[in-house]
């Protein structure tokens, strides 16, 4: 008996070597440099203009690199025409073929590469089970709501088993409930394919929640690839630690080769990042706050942000405010114009490290 199940595509790697791409006298791409390993799913990460969909353009055929080259599965594949590379790409405006449903629409690939009849059909029933509109084949495209459309474009992009699936901010049309529930359906598609996937988005939450590594673009280049872990803990200090969430830039006491001295407690140098200026950069989450009565530092406001309240504290010694996140149920200890004492969360202070105070001539470095 013939299977007629969509063939989940072997898994191809990506490398892109040396890609520029100018038009007239704006250079647009510099020297991207980007491996991706077989199965693997990365986000292209960056604000707007950095590059990071001309660089999908190039990878699917839509676009021609000044110079560089594209391999798909180890095969040069710059030249070579968008139709014959062997990707399938998920727009951000969904892009259906309005005047047929959305069963001949997942179908039209599959009726191009002259797939039987039987088998078509069998693979659409399975695809539209897979993005759970088995209900809707039927329909046409005006009569499904955005979030289904966009089901039905990632059910058609998968159904010729691409090589890589391109994902061009495929959820930022769509509202906060959908787009977070599409996110985890795209996501589990993706474990259980294992199809390489190329994902642009803006979306810094995007990006972290559902790519094993990200590429954070900006100005044409690829300024860090990493775990999304790596992005978030350890970012490159002059442009993703300003990109990517909150991050408070302090100016410490003391700096050694070894260690960094702030609020009166030592750091491990290895466990903390600091720019090129010598500054500290450290998440909201990094910091704890005390309610004291001698406390030094002021807090001047409180915002609720559902399980967790971020307090903006004014830090009467470094004449600068910071922003600290605490969970909402302990937030409620606190009010405006209370004095507190922020200090350094616990992982990060070094073992060995004798705990000063500012203003303590006896405190040491470790």
């Amino acid at each position: 008996m013939t299977d007629t199940r969509t063939p989940h595509a072997e898994a191809h790697s990506l490398e892109l070597t040396d890609l520029l791409k100018v038009y007239g006298d704006k250079t647009v791409l510099r020297s991207i440099d980007l491996d991706v390993r077989p199965g693997e799913f990365v986000s292209l990460l960056g604000p707007s203009g950095c590059g990071k969909s001309t660089a999908l353009k190039i990878i699917g055929g839509f676009e021609r690199a000044t110079s560089g080259t594209v391999h798909i599965g180890g095969v040069d594949m710059t030249r070579t025409p968008a139709k014959d590379r062997g990707t399938g790409i998920v727009f951000q405006q969904y892009s259906l073929f309005p005047h047929i449903t959305a069963a001949q629409n997942i179908e039209f690939g599959l009726k191009v590469r002259r797939i039987g009849k039987a088998e078509r059909a069998a693979r659409v029933e399975e695809l539209l089970a897979m993005v759970g509109l088995e209900e809707h084949g039927g329909k046409y495209p005006h009569q499904l709501s955005g979030g289904q459309q966009q089901r039905v474009a990632l059910a058609r992009a998968l159904a010729v088993a691409p090589r890589i699936l391109l994902l061009d901010e495929p959820l930022s049309a769509l509202d906060a409930k959908v787009r977070e529930r599409l996110r985890e359906e795209i996501v589990r598609i993706h474990r259980d394919r294992g199809t390489t996937t190329i994902m642009v988005t803006h979306d810094q939450e995007e990006a972290l929640a559902m790519a094993d590594r990200v590429a954070v673009m900006h100005e044409g280049e690829i300024v860090q690839f990493d775990t999304p872990h790596e992005i978030y803990a350890n970012p490159e200090p002059d442009f993703v630690a300003g990109f990517i969430g909150v991050m408070n830039r302090l100016v410490p006491e003391q700096v050694t080769g070894t260690s960094v001295r702030i609020f009166g407690e030592i750091l491990s140098r290895d466990a903390v990042t600091i720019d090129a200026g010598g500054v500290l950069l450290m998440r909201p989450e990094d910091l704890e706050i005390e309610a004291r009565t001698d406390g030094r530092d002021l807090v001047t406001d409180l915002t609720l942000r559902g399980g967790v309240t971020s307090a903006t504290v004014l830090l009467e010694d470094l004449a600068q405010s910071v922003r600290v996140d605490i969970s909402t149920g302990r937030a409620t200890e606190l009010s405006t114009g209370d004095r507190v004492r922020v200090s350094v969360a616990r992982r990060f202070v070094a073992e060995d490290a004798v705990e000063v105070r500012i203003g303590d001539a006896g405190g040491r470095i470790a």
